[in-house]
């Protein structure tokens, strides 16, 4: 059982010739995983252009992301506190970024210069392999209010309204009134 920061652990011993069962658990909670991973989303900072929006695209497959079990909407809670971290959150850290990643030291960035580059983070739930017909995947676009190039809102995304046919994002948020 976890505890904060901290792990309990319980050990019995058994008698020769008996069954030993071992069992663990784990609970997940989408809220401390945003905690957790804001700074992951950091790790591609070198995929960000500097002058150009830059939309940041994860996806989440069955066969590799054996954690990213959607139940209850897990999925969707932690994809949006997770955006807000990084928007929100992270915009205001004004430490240096070679405190996260040695490689960049002597740059002169900031946390937050490299939270202001990312446009958007895209999140892909992709069921194809266990699903057919159009539930193969859930979309979920959320844009960073505090971007520095070009803030992109809900009505940016219209476009993907178009075709009645085409299957549509589950969430686009722009955080409009949620930037505080």
């Amino acid at each position: 059982m976890i505890l904060d920061k901290k792990a309990k652990f319980r050990i019995a011993y058994v008698k020769a010739n008996s069954n030993t069962v071992l069992s663990t658990t784990r609970s997940m909670d989408p809220y401390r995983l945003a905690i957790d991973y804001k700074y992951k989303v950091l790790d591609y900072y070198n995929k960000l252009l500097t002058h150009k929006p830059s939309f940041l695209l994860f996806v989440a497959n069955p066969w590799f992301n054996t954690e990213m079990r959607d139940y209850s909407g897990f999925n969707e809670i932690f994809y949006r506190a997770l955006s807000r971290r990084v928007f929100i959150e992270l915009i205001k850290k004004t430490d240096d970024i070679s405190l996260y990643y040695p490689e960049l030291a002597g740059k002169g960035l900031r946390v937050c210069d490299i939270a202001n580059l990312i446009s958007g983070l895209i999140f892909i739930d992709d069921k194809s392999v266990m699903h057919t017909g159009n539930d193969q995947y859930k979309a979920y676009i959320y844009t960073n209010p505090n971007a520095k190039n070009r803030y992109l809102t809900k009505n940016d995304f219209d476009v993907l309204h178009w075709s009645p046919s085409a299957q549509q994002p589950d969430v686009i948020e722009d955080f409009m009134h949620d930037n505080y």
